[in-house]
């Protein structure tokens, strides 16, 4: 299986751990997530995480509060932790709710990725 199909993988060279978030970020999924987020932090010479949004279709409160509890882990860690390819229900969210001026946006991960080196 490609690494890169994983819903969360490690690119080496640069650095960085990729999370791919699908569907719903909301209640239900937010466990699941979180895991994701630990797996991510905790990976050897991990100095980036980035989150791919770009096939999130559902996104309500407590998705907000999961990249808030992701941002404030990787602060403590000491990674650097970035969004890539928010869909316009993440965006409007995290506009609303004033959340956007705490993470870095990227319109995909080649983005996030490039601005890492």
């Amino acid at each position: 299986m490609d690494a890169e199909n994983e819903p969360v993988f490690a690119l080496p060279a640069s650095g960085a751990v990729v999370i791919r978030a699908t569907g719903d970020l909301d209640f239900g999924s937010a466990p699941t997530f979180r895991d994701q987020i630990d797996t991510a932090r905790r990976t050897p010479q991990a100095t980036v995480v980035i989150i791919d949004l770009s096939e999130v279709e559902l996104f309500d409160s407590s998705g907000l509060g999961e990249l808030v509890h992701a941002r404030k882990e990787c602060d403590a860690s000491g990674i650097r932790l970035l969004l890539a390819a928010p869909q316009d229900n993440v965006r409007r969210r995290l506009a609303i709710t004033g959340l956007s001026s705490l993470f870095d946006l990227f319109p995909s991960v080649a983005d996030a990725l490039h601005d890492t080196r």
